[in-house]
């Protein structure tokens, strides 16, 4: 497990040129804004992070060329030069001063490409949180995450659709008949019912009519006789007809014109019972539809949550207890966020270092962020783990603390 005995840096970022030389588990780098603290922690983690480490102006203004060189306990020196040109060299030197071949090989077996800041870690909002230490562990659901929110804003869709429909439900009438009833069929009947009524009144008008002019035809029997035979023939046949007609006019059963009269002022209401029926039937249909889809989609994202859920089981945390969940990470169970500064502040160190389990240095920036308490808690975690803990923090009251002004080391 290697740990840095000497910091040189010339030209890099901010940096004119340092030389520290650590005492202790906890350095700590103290200035004003400005004055190179933040480059200082850029130049350990340029040196020995890889070429993605490297900032993308990584030369001091006005200087030609810049070096970063960390020496570990080891022996191995790690320096990394940038020239004006935008070209940049790798070198490590063995404890014998002979040059190593395949230096990032050897960087790569030394150092991860992750570097985690315990504080940083600790105050990220719960997705970053999550989607650092998944990158960490090689978790990427960012497939899986994209056709689960795919299938979440589907269900969505659908139960809003769900609800729409719901809201549209009219009361059922059961008294309405199975159809629609045809006003213009109604008219028909009416129209025929009123003809039959006419050519009732008409018949009974010429039976009325008829009996009057036989009461004419006794009064001119009596008058002329020398008529009566021909009359009375003509009469026999009149009476028979009467007798007939009559007969038939009692046996006749007219419709009820009230009736009809009433069941058309009913008919836009029965119409619109049944039409509110006919609606209330698609909309169970759509219903059924819409919640079956429903059913399906929350099966699939189940599913998807399951897969997630094996994944993660087979998967190897830094720290025993971590997890994630929809929210972000958890541990023992718990949101991170709930666990105390101590437990957040040790996973967080207990995360980084498990990323580097050769080389134990973490890079912790704004430290100032920490009280008395948290100071000697980094101590305690740096003791724990045989961890060497650079940190940045404004101002200069810090005991033993590197002084870093305009680039320089200013004292101790």
């Amino acid at each position: 497990m290697a740990r840095i005995t000497v910091l040189e840096a010339e030209n890099f970022k901010r940096l004119r040129a340092i030389r520290i030389t650590p005492d202790g588990s906890v350095v700590v780098l103290n200035g004003a804004n400005r004055s190179g603290k933040s480059s200082t922690l850029d130049a350990i983690w340029a040196a020995l992070g890889g070429k993605e480490a490297s900032p993308d102006v990584p030369i001091r203004e006005g200087a030609r060329r810049a070096v970063a060189r960390v020496t570990l306990d080891s022996g191995l020196v790690v320096e990394r030069s940038w020239k004006a040109n935008g070209t940049s060299k790798l070198t490590i030197t063995g404890a014998d001063g002979e040059r190593m071949r395949s230096p990032q090989t050897i960087l790569n077996e030394l150092c991860s490409k992750h570097t985690v800041d315990p504080l940083a870690f600790a105050s990220m909002d719960p997705r970053k949180q999550a989607a650092t230490l998944k990158q960490i562990v090689g978790l990427d659901f960012s497939k899986l995450d994209a056709k689960r929110q795919g299938l979440y804003e589907q269900r969505t869709d659908v139960n809003r659709n769900v609800k729409q429909l719901e809201a549209q439900f009219p009361e059922h009438n059961a008294s309405a008949p199975a159809e629609e009833i045809d006003v213009a069929d109604i008219m028909a009947e009416y129209r025929k019912a009123s003809d039959e009524h006419q050519a009732f009144e008409a018949r009974r008008k010429t039976l009325s009519e008829t009996e009057e002019g036989n009461e004419r035809l006794r009064e001119r029997i009596q008058k002329v006789r020398t008529e009566l035979e021909r009359l009375e023939c003509s009469l026999a046949d009149r009476e028979s007809w009467i007798a007939n007609e009559r007969r038939d006019i009692e046996t006749i059963a007219l419709p009820s014109l009230d009736f009809i009269s009433e069941k058309m002022s009913h008919v836009q209401e029965i119409n619109d019972a049944v039409r509110s029926n006919a609606r209330r039937a698609e909309l169970v249909k759509e219903l059924t539809a819409a919640l079956r889809e429903s059913d399906m989609l929350t099966g699939a994202i189940e599913a998807i949550d399951d897969e997630k859920a094996a994944t993660l089981a087979k998967a190897h945390f830094p720290v025993d207890g971590l997890g994630f969940d929809d929210a972000g990470v958890t541990y023992q169970g718990l949101p991170f966020a709930q666990a105390s500064h101590a437990e957040r502040l040790r996973v967080s160190t207990a995360i980084g270092l498990a990323l580097n389990p050769e080389l134990r240095v973490l890079l912790i920036r704004d430290a100032e962020k920490l009280d008395a308490d948290g100071m000697r808690l980094i101590a305690e975690l740096a003791e724990e783990h045989s961890a060497q803990l650079w940190l940045e923090r404004a101002g200069h009251s810090d005991p033993g603390a590197v002084v870093i002004e305009d680039g320089e080391v200013a004292g101790t």
